[in-house]
């Protein structure tokens, strides 16, 4: 719910800012406060008020105030008012409204005129949540409904079908805006290392993910699912039991996701009735969460075989479960599902959260016709991009990414980074939250500092960027366009009893959009 409030006497520094920011800017309560659109909300009142970080410059200039920055803040400069409306206060925490009646310093969040424009490889938004989600997961996509929200703003542009490094350049890219943010996440996988780790019938989690999740670049995968009844995962993460889930759900059930219609049939007609999972390490790392855990052990008609001694503990062990509650759950409910064996004698190496796999020179031969490695993603670096080929991210201090100028670590100005590239492939899509929000912190920090000139100065912008993709024929995809595919989808998914028929075909997906 937005802040609203009765409108007083707007007085000469409210008539000053409206010039600056146009039409579209409105005085809330006794005008103490201004925003843009309605873009003061209840939820974010108390933390603006507590943040050392969220701060802003409202300075005259040639008889105004001039807005300087991405996200601006109004304070005593423009509130005079020594009262606040009561649904104001109402809506604040109580120690927040007591330093309000005190007259404290307040802040209040402003997002003037900027532009943001997003820019996707794919015809469609959402990257991870449409393309890395389960389709038996609909609950986790509910986030899509926010994203759009947030597209569907006036000063915020999608440009779909636009690839970094081939449509435009990072270089090109930085000179045309101000701030440039990569978030293109993890789009290839972390290798094994050993032979054999090319043959037929061997493929990477995230392939078989993107190939059930219809997504483009593997809608022409063929996994083999008729030859053999045995597939192996390798992992213990919740990647790993993704993919064993689907693999080993009813196909009634899926029927009724956004599965990709070649995936389903595959697995109508699949032969893989047993799916073992491999970890490198123990169950006390398996780094699966107890969600996910309990979902696969839950599942209908399905027998659940954890050996016993596969589940005797270290000491090192013992403290790492003390340490953490995740993994101390996650281990319980595998105890609940482990059949009787002999225990076997556990060898520590390392420090508790720090231990590693070290090979006892045994060896066991798996039957199986399938093999999926679920062992990590990994980022691709772009051409100009600072990269730690070793960790596989951008390397970069809260999200502002660093160029190793001669081991000096120098900051790249205007250049940020966020989400998997950023920190590496790990966490959920809340963990990804909390990043850009220290990413976005440190936008914001630099447009009241070492950006402070140059936001002043102009740049072209999203002009610029149509002029670009003009010149060179790119056809891209607008939100609008994205509209008009997910119109279809779920126009062939009703047919189906689907909430949505994935269309994987890039050409399709292009004609869908109607650009």
């Amino acid at each position: 719910m937005d802040i609203g409030g009765s409108r007083g006497a707007r007085g000469r520094p409210f008539d000053e800012a409206r010039n600056t920011v146009g039409s579209t800017l409105t005085a809330v309560g006794d005008h103490r406060t201004w925003t843009v659109n309605n873009f003061l909300m209840r939820e974010c009142v108390s933390t603006i008020l507590s943040s050392p970080r969220i701060t802003a410059k409202v300075v005259p200039h040639n008889g105004k105030y001039v807005l300087t920055g991405g996200i601006m803040v109004f304070n005593e400069a423009l509130c005079i008012k020594e009262s606040y409306p009561k649904e104001l206060l109402d809506s604040l925490s109580s120690e927040s409204a007591s330093r309000l009646r005190r007259g404290e310093r307040s802040r209040w969040i402003l997002h003037c005129r900027k532009e943001v424009d997003m820019i996707e490889r794919l015809p469609t938004p959402f990257g991870l949540v449409r393309y890395g989600v389960a389709p038996d997961h609909p609950e986790t996509k509910i986030v899509i409904n926010q994203f759009s929200r947030v597209a569907l703003n006036e000063r915020c542009s999608f440009f779909g079908n636009v690839n970094l490094g081939i449509s435009v350049s990072l270089s090109e890219l930085r000179e045309i805006y101000h701030v440039v943010v990569l978030a293109y996440g993890a789009e290839s996988d972390r290798t094994l290392g050993i032979p054999g780790e090319d043959l037929a019938g061997i493929h990477s989690a995230r392939e078989f993910v993107w190939w059930y999740n219809g997504h483009p670049d593997c809608s022409y995968m063929s996994p083999d699912l008729k030859s053999t009844d045995t597939a192996i995962v390798l992992g213990q993460g919740n990647v790993a039991l993704d993919v064993a889930r689907i693999l080993l759900r009813p196909t009634t059930e899926l029927a009724t996701t956004d599965i990709a219609e070649h995936a389903l049939i595959s697995l109508q007609n699949s032969s893989i009735r047993k799916v073992c999972l491999v970890g490198r390490r123990g169950p006390v790392q398996a780094a699966c969460t107890a969600k996910e855990l309990r979902e696969i052990l839950g599942l209908k008609d399905l027998y659940i075989n954890v050996q016993e001694h596969d589940l005797v503990k270290s000491h090192v062990d013992e403290e790492e479960l003390k340490n953490s509650r995740i993994q101390r759950r996650v281990y319980e409910l595998l105890c609940k599902a482990a059949t009787s064996r002999p225990p076997q004698p556990v060898s520590e190496n390392g420090t508790p959260g720090k231990q590693s796999a070290i090979g006892t020179g045994q060896f066991e031969d798996h039957q199986c016709g399938l093999v999926l490695k679920s062992i990590g993603y990994r980022s691709v670096p772009v051409e100009g991009l600072p990269f730690d080929d070793s960790r596989g991210v951008v390397p970069n201090i809260n999200g502002r990414v660093l160029s190793d100028k001669q081991h000096n670590n120098i900051i790249e100005n205007g250049l940020y980074v966020s989400g998997w590239l950023k920190r590496g492939p790990t966490g959920i899509i809340a963990t990804n939250l909390y990043d850009a929000e220290e990413t976005v912190a440190s936008i914001s920090e630099d447009l009241e500092g070492v950006l402070a000139d140059d936001s002043n100065s102009p740049r072209p912008g999203r002009d610029g960027l149509l002029q670009l993709l003009d010149s060179r024929s790119v056809r891209y995809v607008p939100f609008k366009g994205w509209e008009e595919i997910d119109l279809k989808e779920k126009a062939i998914g009703a047919i189906k009893n689907k909430p949505r028929e994935k269309i994987a075909s890039p050409e399709e997906l292009l004609r869908a959009a109607n650009t």
